[in-house]
């Protein structure tokens, strides 16, 4: 680790630690051993914590292949003029205010009640009248929620973390949308699947978690994965797997030749299905896919890797639902 060996986002190296004797370590020996995970607390004692933090980010992945240089700003790691242009209008700051710009007439022309919108747009603004808010604006009141008094009362907490609004957003149908999202902020990325019976009862059920902020398409493409080798390794000759994500089995579908991380998942999930006839990956809406997002939002609170062969509570609920 004597040469530079990862970059932060802004593209500068990340230096190696100073202490003594590390200089002789390898990237290797910050695993766990025998094991495709960070070894956190290590990694934790050798770096500055914001250093600490970017390698923990780094995904880790049960594929290995050569090293190969990837462009980043592509799904499936090519460059290409359109891409190195868009990259180009980013960087220079050209595009941020055609953007913005558009962002908010796009907000004021969305379909909803007036006070809806500018709730948004409040939101957008960071203007909420939060508790912590108003006390910075010298307003004597508490700092604990007022809905559930568990925790102070932020923009963070009053719009994901209070469980009336965690509440409030399953009800009307939005939390298959924000769940992956909000996934990616605790630095890591969790899957979950179902399989089900010609009848559609429940046979089993699988979930898991990785260290690192993978992109949303490529979690999805790593459930899909994680399905079909379990559905290997139970022996299963027909399985009919649903996703609710196009770019994957567009991917499937079509795939281009591509360095990335998502390519070389696409290429594991082609090899499977190549060995097995049989299995069939189809579309369908994300409404219909809701225990599916129950188990990955879910998947954080366990091990990382279960499987259940009895019903978890946590879908109960809806499969019985989708079953009347």
């Amino acid at each position: 680790m004597s040469e530079p060996w990862l970059r932060e986002k802004e593209g500068a190296w990340i230096p190696s630690p100073q202490v003594q004797g590390v200089y002789i370590i390898t990237v290797n020996e910050l695993l766990h051993p025998n094991m495709k995970r960070w070894n956190k607390e290590k990694i934790e004692s050798l770096f500055p914590m914001h250093i600490a933090n970017s390698i923990l980010d780094v995904p880790l992945h049960d594929m290995f292949e050569e090293d190969k240089l990837v462009w980043f700003d592509d799904l499936h790691g090519q460059y290409s003029v359109k891409s190195g242009y868009n990259l180009m209008l980013n960087c220079t700051g050209a595009v941020e205010g055609l953007t913005s710009h558009s962002d908010w007439k796009t907000l004021w022309k969305i379909q909803a009640p007036p006070k809806a919108k500018h709730l948004l747009w409040r939101i957008c603004k960071g203007c909420l009248p939060t508790r912590i808010r108003l006390q910075e604006r010298r307003v004597p009141c508490l700092l604990s929620c007022s809905l559930c008094d568990l925790s102070n009362e932020d923009d963070w907490h009053i719009l994901f973390e209070c469980n009336d609004s965690v509440q409030a957003r399953q009800t009307a149908g939005l939390d298959h949308v924000i769940a992956p999202r909000l996934q990616q902020d605790l630095n890591k990325t969790s899957l979950g699947w179902c399989l089900r019976d010609h009848l559609g009862n429940f046979v089993m059920a699988g979930t898991g978690w990785r260290e690192g902020n993978y992109s949303i398409v490529e979690g999805e493409a790593l459930a899909l994965f994680e399905a079909l080798k379990v559905m290997e390794q139970k022996g299963l000759s027909h399985v009919l797997v649903e996703t609710d994500s196009k770019s994957v089995v567009n991917a499937i579908q079509h795939l281009r030749d591509g360095h990335s991380q998502f390519s070389v998942l696409i290429r594991s999930i082609k090899n499977v299905l190549l060995l097995h006839p049989n299995f069939k990956v189809s579309f369908i809406k994300r409404q219909a896919n809701m225990v599916a997002h129950t188990l990955a939002r879910a998947a954080t609170s366990w091990s990382s890797r279960c499987i259940f062969e009895t019903l978890p509570s946590c879908i109960a609920s809806i499969l019985s639902n989708e079953m009347s």
